[in-house]
């Protein structure tokens, strides 16, 4: 799976550096073989160095799957897409608000080979399903940081990668282990 970000405010390509006012145009492409066998798609954005470890910026939990891209600037239908709670407890997206040192954002999409009746209220417990009923076949993440004092840059940049997640286990394993 090939996942691209764009920010909405003005059309062009997220940095790896995250702002604070980008709202994420989320755009995501399957192979072929794989599309097929996918029912719907989901979207988990989670902060790992978070104060809370994996703070949920974004849950949405189904998305159709004829769409590839999610616009966080738009309402849906709940027909085709589902916004969950993010860990603040509100619906829909939270932009990040760090209050200090650098945090990495994950945007998780993750085609799946099946459509739920009904959806747990948190992100946690979906990962908790997915990974045991054996629902994912394509997965992929992008990384983005913020550094609020904006030193040492690289330093942030090579940490935040080494959560890149393309595998169902290793989502299982940042929020159960």
């Amino acid at each position: 799976m090939i996942i691209k970000i764009q920010n909405n405010n003005s059309n062009s390509k997220l940095v790896p550096k995250y702002s604070y006012n980008d709202i994420p145009l989320i755009n995501w492409t399957s192979t072929e073989n794989r599309k097929t066998m996918i029912q719907s798609y989901s979207i988990i954005m989670f902060d790992p160095n978070s104060v809370v470890p994996n703070w949920i910026h974004l849950y949405a939990p189904y998305i159709n799957k004829d769409f590839d891209q999610l616009d966080l600037s738009l309402k849906y239908n709940r027909s085709n897409v589902i916004v969950g709670m993010s860990s603040n407890g509100n619906i829909g997206y939270q932009k990040p608000a760090p209050p200090y040192g650098t945090h990495c954002y994950i945007f998780i999409v993750i085609g799946l080979n099946c459509k739920f009746n009904k959806y747990p209220k948190d992100a946690k417990q979906f990962i908790y399903d997915i990974y045991h009923n054996n629902n994912v076949v394509d997965i992929n993440s992008v990384i983005f940081y913020y550094n609020k004092e904006n030193k040492n840059n690289n330093q942030a940049k090579t940490h935040c990668m080494t959560y890149k997640i393309n595998t169902i286990q290793k989502l299982y394993d940042y929020f159960y282990k």
